[in-house]
């Protein structure tokens, strides 16, 4: 009795299939999910036209089984959208996006969108909004001082404090950070569209670049502390 083959191809192939039966479904399956932590709107509230840009961090998850790419962050005039981690963020994964609003230019209510490009097949674009407030409040007249001058000698630079909002303001304290820069106020309760004067009187003692700070504090919430940045370039009296 001779010995029967056995043919082990149609049970490779029946392997080989059943592998790919349960392989395709993830690939097609497979795809990122973008989300924004705490939803994709917030509020800056009330906030004063003067000072620096604000800011709010907030964090895209990858929700979904694949690495989600964001292939561009796109913000309208007044705000910018930065990525402070990688624009590939793998499944589980967070990234932190900075949102920066200058509100200098504005003065009321505003609405601001951010959007995300990404491979996220469900929202190729994102749309994050935000609203702020913006109200006029202390202006400060000039913001940063450069002077050039000699050892030993006396310059006094006029800062105005000029009250653009609605409500009158009282200026708490005021200091230099240094006693070569001593300040003065002219008055201490600025009234509505009304001036207080600083006067910066400077005398260096030594030659060289001086950076100094003038610094005050107000009772208005939305600007409880200010202050003007004083730069001075000091020359020797034999060059002057």
């Amino acid at each position: 009795m001779g010995q029967q083959k056995v043919s082990y191809i149609p049970r490779l192939l029946f392997i080989v299939c059943f592998c790919m039966a349960g392989f395709l479904p993830c690939l097609l399956y497979s795809q990122p999910a973008l989300r924004v932590v705490g939803g994709d709107d917030f509020s800056f509230g009330d906030i004063s036209n003067y000072g620096p840009p604000h800011s709010r961090i907030l964090t895209i998850r990858n929700t979904g089984t694949d690495t989600l790419v964001i292939s561009s962050v796109y913000a309208i005039c007044g705000c910018t959208g930065t990525l402070l981690s990688g624009d590939h963020i793998s499944p589980g994964d967070s990234a932190a996006l900075e949102i920066t609003f200058n509100q200098r230019e504005f003065t009321g209510p505003i609405t601001k969108i951010v959007q995300l490009g990404s491979n996220d097949p469900a929202r190729k674009t994102t749309t994050i909004t935000f609203t702020a407030n913006v109200i006029k409040g202390l202006f400060i007249d000039p913001e940063y001082v450069f002077i050039t001058t000699v050892v030993d000698s006396t310059t006094v630079v006029p800062i105005t404090i000029t009250n653009l909002g609605k409500n009158d303001v009282r200026i708490l304290s005021l200091h230099s950070s240094d006693t070569l820069l001593s300040v003065k106020l002219s008055r201490d309760e600025v009234g509505e569209g009304d001036d207080a004067v600083i006067q910066a009187k400077f005398t260096p003692k030594h030659t060289g670049m001086i950076s100094e700070d003038i610094g005050f504090t107000t009772d208005y919430p939305l600007q409880p502390s200010l202050s003007v940045r004083f730069k001075a370039y000091v020359k020797d009296k034999s060059h002057h």
